[in-house]
């Protein structure tokens, strides 16, 4: 997000990304008024009098621009805290009139030199003439310009808001039914091996507590997602005994990448409803986290450890759900840059694929 300048002096504060085209309208404007007000003092009647008609005004109209642009520079050093809007013009009005002072004396010393001028009336109206315009016209724009920026910061708040809102509902369905398959492999347990249960309850609070604590982030480290998913692949290996193997394979630097909580976790649930609970023989689950090009690809893939058999595919409901969830996930928070693709993998598994964007920490 972008994040919002500090006040400084009379005008709103300018984005940095927006400096460039704030220049830009200066630049016309200083070239232009002068421009409209040789069409104004001379009906073009040659050439050479409406060129010296345009040097005139573009004297006047840069010796009080560059007037303006000196106090307004000063005014930014001395006012450090956002002023009202009647503030803010009388301010302008104040700048103006010293302006017009100072840039005179400029004009008329820089066209004495040039053009030959003396102190007249029509320099001195002209000088109010430009003043007049170039302060009217910065002004709007200032003003539309800030108004504008405040109307996008709006939306983009709103938006955000409603992203957070949205993600939050399709977490809340992952979390729980992460924590109560987990509560029923425990449960199942405790009347035939109530010492292996007070095991797996000892190592479900570690998955317990990341659960709920990744309910209240957009993102974490992706050194804790895998943590939480080597503890909850523990739990189902004490469960599953000699018909689960799995390992963890990891590229150097992944760790601190940002990744959504629990973005692992239904991939690997899925490998052991799906793989190692269908199936009688063992089954090994492997887990990778690579990096390639500007994006992190997570995979869990389960495959039945003598090779036979045919993948079973996430069903519609329960973890199939989760599949839909994640993805839905994914979209929300990397709009067009966040994938999840599933499916078979030969000779006798099924591999799930997150890809997600390399992004800074917040």
């Amino acid at each position: 997000m972008r994040v919002e300048q500090p006040w400084r002096g009379l005008w709103h504060p300018t984005p940095p990304g927006r400096r460039g085209d704030e220049l830009f309208v200066r630049l016309v404007v200083y070239f232009v008024t002068p421009l409209a007000l040789a069409l104004l003092y001379d009906q073009v009647q040659s050439l050479e009098r409406f060129g010296y008609q345009y040097l005139g005004a573009l004297i006047v109209t840069l010796a009080i621009a560059g007037s303006f642009e000196a106090l307004y520079h000063v005014a930014r050093l001395v006012i450090r805290t956002k002023p009202s809007l009647p503030v803010r013009l009388a301010g302008h009005a104040a700048v103006a009139a010293v302006a017009v002072i100072a840039g005179e004396r400029i004009a008329l010393w820089v066209g004495g030199a040039l053009l030959g001028w003396e102190r007249g009336v029509q320099v001195f109206h002209r000088d109010f003439v430009i003043s007049a315009v170039i302060l009217t016209i910065l002004i709007i724009t200032d003003e539309m310009g800030a108004r504008a920026r405040d109307l996008e910061r709006r939306e983009a708040q709103l938006r955000v808001e409603a992203l957070r809102a949205e993600l939050a509902a399709l977490q809340a369905r992952t979390d729980p039914h992460f924590l109560f398959n987990s509560l029923n492999t425990v449960a199942a347990l405790i009347p035939d091996d109530p010492l292996l249960a007070e095991t797996l309850l000892v190592r479900l609070a570690a998955v317990f507590r990341y659960a709920l604590d990744a309910g209240r982030t957009g993102t974490v480290e992706l050194a804790d997602e895998l943590a939480a998913v080597t503890a909850y692949l523990e739990v189902e290996a004490l469960r599953l005994g000699p018909r689960l193997a799995w390992r963890l394979d990891r590229a150097d630097g992944v760790e601190t990448v940002q990744v959504p909580p629990l973005v692992l976790q239904p991939l690997v649930e899925n490998a052991i409803r799906h793989g190692a609970d269908s199936r009688r023989g063992a089954t090994t689950v492997v887990v990778t986290a690579q990096l390639r090009d500007d994006e992190l690809v997570l995979a869990v893939e389960d495959q039945a450890s003598d090779g036979t058999g045919e993948a079973t595919p996430p069903r519609a409901g329960g973890a199939g759900t989760a599949l839909a969830d994640l993805r839905a996930r994914l979209d929300l928070a990397y709009p067009g840059r966040g994938r999840l693709a599933a499916g078979a993998a030969p000779p006798a598994g099924w591999r799930a694929e997150v890809v997600v964007p390399v992004e800074p920490a917040a």
